[in-house]
């Protein structure tokens, strides 16, 4: 029985570091299809992030106690998120280059991030 239970909980653990990483790949990937017109439908069911999920991988990052860097990708998701929220709900002021321009330069801060919290933090 406690065999069991220690690897399902190495797989609970492995996989609640690994969501946020595959969110934000799908969020990069879904900023990059969308500025060349293209929508996968399928690509937002599975990459969608809702308030309660977030809530869930946060929490959840907490209680195991991970580190900052595992929590960098759902910063990342939530920010991608609140931009285009503000942008579809009030409009942000520019054409799909800016728009490209913007998402990417909040992508390329969080990369940066991201190293930093890895190897020197």
């Amino acid at each position: 029985m406690v065999g069991k239970f220690n690897i399902s909980m190495k797989t609970f653990v492995l996989v609640t570091k690994v969501t946020p990483m595959l969110l934000a790949f799908c969020h990069l990937i879904n900023i990059l299809l969308n500025y060349f017109y293209i929508e996968l439908v399928l690509m937002n069911y599975l990459a969608g992030i809702s308030i309660i999920s977030i809530l869930y991988l946060y929490i959840t990052s907490y209680a195991l106690k991970l580190c900052e860097y595992y929590r960098m990708f759902l910063h990342y998701c939530v920010a991608v998120n609140i931009i285009n929220i503000i942008d579809y709900y009030i409009g942000i002021p520019v054409n799909d280059i800016g728009m490209f321009m913007i998402l990417t330069t909040v992508t390329i801060i969080f990369m940066f991030l991201i190293i930093y919290f890895k190897f020197f933090k």
